[in-house]
C-alpha cells in the first residue's frame, strides 16, 4: 500500500488477508519497526508470515495499528458517506466492502465476526501475493 503521510511511534503493526467468514488466510508479524510506515510516498508491502495460499473469490485486506502517535495515511478511495461505499450490502449481512472494528485490539484476533464490524468511508487499495 502506498504510504502517502508518514506515521509515528507506532505499536502493534499488523496486516491480514481475511475470507468472507471472518477466518485469516494470511497474515504479518509485528511490522511496527518498518521504514515504509515513517516515510512520505512510501510503498509498504509488509511480509507474510507464511505464504499464503489465496482462493479464488473475495478477501478482506485488514490493517491494525495499536497505537500511534501519528497514524500514517494510505492512498485511499475518499467518501464521504459510508452507505455510499457500501450500497446494498450490511454488517448482519457480513458483506460490507468497507468496515472498520474491532476495537481495542493490540493484536489480531484468531478471527473476525464480520456481522460485528462497523461502517466505514474509507476504502484502501491494496494488492495480495
Amino acid at each position: 500500500m502506498y504510504v502517502t503521510n508518514a506515521g509515528a511511534v507506532m505499536t502493534g503493526v499488523f496486516a491480514a488477508l481475511v475470507n468472507l467468514t471472518g477466518q485469516f488466510i494470511a497474515q504479518t508479524a509485528d511490522r511496527s519497526a518498518d521504514a515504509a510506515l515513517v516515510a512520505n510516498g512510501a510503498l509498504w508491502s509488509p511480509p507474510w508470515i507464511n505464504p499464503p495460499n489465496v482462493p479464488v473469490g473475495d478477501l478482506y485486506g485488514a490493517i491494525l495499528i495499536a497505537t500511534a502517535t501519528t497514524l500514517p495515511l494510505f492512498r485511499c478511495f475518499a467518501a464521504s458517506d459510508p452507505a455510499t461505499c457500501n450500497l446494498g450490502r450490511t454488517a448482519a449481512a457480513g458483506n460490507l466492502e468497507v468496515a472498520s472494528g474491532p476495537a481495542g485490539l493490540s493484536v489480531l484476533p484468531a478471527n473476525v465476526n464480520m456481522a460485528t464490524l462497523g461502517l466505514s468511508a474509507r476504502s484502501l487499495w491494496m494488492a495480495a501475493t
